[in-house]
């Protein structure tokens, strides 16, 4: 695990912090804010529990929330129903671990280890956003969720902009495996916060803005905190390219010029484009064809060699990891690392 002792005091006391959440707010507002809060805040670490996934920030959360429900909205289980939707998630965390340990020789042990960790890793997250925010009005909470979220995080990027330093390690002691290389891009120092790495930091900025822009442009809130959203929306476009993450940068372009095109033309054409080119990546990846030379070949004539190199550095370890994976192409290789 390591850190110092805030980590597990934080950890393990994150369960009683989600009830009074459920006690202090209405049970869908108190189920975005233990999700987004945890992820923003709590230590990026795991500690080893007997029989058990390991207890990480979402696990944490998941077992609060859990647990909340059943306490103070146990009528919200009910009001699940099995749809069709629910079948990829199934076969993700119980059919596909366990035909994998299986096809592999690894027993019973590994096969119910390894559905039981991806059931509470993808699966409970999944079924509680199900039973809570299954309509437009959950969405929407969720949205402004992950809005106020970021405008909280703006101080503490800045403030790790500024002094060249890690929250993380100054608060729990530890750091979370990133090169301390990969801190600094484009001239300045790439701040992390209480996330595992930059570049989710960044993926995380660019979601924010989508949200912002969204909020605005559909008149869903017009002020936050006494100030109109125009002026939060500048102010998260800055601290955003502060975050110095090209990737996120090009995930932002492309996402805002699909919500554009598609409120211009009241057509959602342009976003089931998106949906198949993605599609259409994974499927070249995995069947070995994806044209990644061609593709370095002509962004070297634009960008930067170490953009480059970058990229270059991703398309060389998914080619390896795609033959690899090819050689088992079914159902994997399993557990213990064999991958």
């Amino acid at each position: 695990m390591g850190g110092n002792a805030l980590v597990p005091i934080v950890m393990f006391g994150w369960i009683p912090v989600v009830f009074y959440i459920f006690l202090r707010y209405p049970a869908q507002r108190a189920v975005i804010i233990s999700f987004i809060f945890a992820w923003l805040f709590l230590p990026v670490a795991e500690i080893k529990l007997p029989g058990l996934p390991d207890y990480s920030k979402m696990t944490a959360t998941s077992y609060g929330i859990l647990l909340a429900t059943a306490l103070y909205d146990s009528d919200r289980f009910r009001s699940f129903r099995f749809s069709w939707i629910d079948i990829p998630i199934l076969c993700w965390g119980i059919v596909s671990p366990v035909m994998s340990s299986m096809t592999n020789d690894l027993g019973t042990h590994d096969a119910i280890s390894g559905a039981l960790s991806q059931t509470v890793t993808w699966g409970v997250p999944y079924f509680l956003g199900r039973i809570y925010l299954n309509n437009l009005a959950g969405l929407r909470q969720l949205a402004i969720g992950i809005f106020v979220g970021g405008l909280v995080y703006i101080p503490f990027i800045w403030y790790e902009n500024r002094t060249f330093s890690s929250l993380h390690v100054a608060v729990y002691g530890m750091d979370t495996g990133r090169d301390l290389a990969q801190s600094f891009r484009l001239g300045g120092y790439r701040a992390q916060v209480f996330m595992e790495h930059g570049l989710m930091l960044g993926v995380w900025m660019m979601a924010v803005c989508i949200m912002g822009i969204v909020l605005w442009r559909m008149e869903i809130i017009k002020r936050i905190w006494n100030q109109p959203i125009g002026l939060w929306i500048a102010i998260l476009l800055i601290t955003f390219i502060n975050a110095r993450s090209t990737g996120a940068y090009n995930l932002f372009l492309l996402g805002t010029l699909a919500l554009f095109i598609a409120w211009r033309f009241r057509n959602s054409l342009v976003i089931w484009f998106i949906t198949l080119a993605i599609c259409l990546y994974l499927f070249l990846g995995a069947s070995g064809n994806f044209p990644s030379k061609q593709i370095i070949a002509a962004i070297s004539q634009v960008f930067p060699e170490e953009r480059v190199q970058s990229l270059q550095f991703r398309f060389d370890n998914e080619e390896i990891l795609g033959l690899k994976a090819r050689q088992r192409i079914a159902f994997g290789w399993g557990g213990f690392g064999r991958n």
